[in-house]
C-alpha cells in the first residue's frame, strides 16, 4: 500500500518531492543499481538515476531500463567494466565493508571519449522479503569544470 507521507516540509511539499528536489539539484550522478540474482552481475541494472545523471549519459530512465546490463557495457570504458562485479562482491563480502570506493571510466550516449570519475556506494537495507540486492552510489564526474585550490 503506497501511503501519502505524514510530514511535510518547511516549504509544504510533501516529502518525496522535497528528496527529489534535492537529488537532481546536486551536479552528482546519484543513481540505484539492483541485482536480481545474488552473484550474478549480468542480472545487475539501473532502475534509477537522479536528472542530472540522466543529462550527463543522454539516456532517458525508460532507455536505461531497456538496456538492463547492456547499459554499463555501453557506458563504461571496457578495462573499468570489472567495476560493476567488484562493487556487488565487495557488498556481499564477509568483512562487511559498508562503503564501496572507486575510480572509474564512462562515456555519455553520443561522445566517443571517456571522462574519469570518482563514487562510492552503499548497499541499502531493505525488507527481508525484498528479494533484489540494491546499491545506492554517488558518483562525481572529473572534468576541467573542477574548482582546485594550489
Amino acid at each position: 500500500m503506497n501511503q501519502e507521507p505524514k510530514t511535510k516540509n518547511h516549504d509544504g511539499s510533501k516529502e518525496p518531492d522535497f528528496y527529489r528536489m534535492i537529488a537532481n539539484s546536486l551536479p552528482v550522478v546519484v543513481y540505484l543499481n539492483e541485482m536480481n540474482r545474488n552473484g550474478d552481475p549480468l542480472t545487475c541494472r539501473n532502475v534509477w538515476t537522479n536528472q542530472f545523471g540522466l543529462d550527463c549519459i543522454g539516456y532517458t530512465q525508460k532507455e536505461v531500463w531497456a538496456l538492463g546490463y547492456d547499459y554499463f557495457k555501453a557506458i563504461v570504458h571496457p578495462d573499468d567494466l570489472n567495476i560493476v562485479p567488484t562493487s556487488l562482491n565487495m557488498m556481499s563480502s564477509p568483512w562487511e565493508i559498508p562503503v564501496f570506493i572507486g575510480m572509474h571510466r564512462v562515456r555519455t550516449r553520443h561522445q566517443p571519449e571517456y571522462k574519469w570519475c570518482y563514487g562510492f556506494s552503499v548497499e541499502l537495507e531493505k525488507p527481508a522479503a525484498y528479494p533484489f540486492r540494491q546499491m545506492l552510489s554517488a558518483v562525481f564526474i572529473i572534468s576541467d569544470d573542477m574548482h582546485c585550490m594550489t
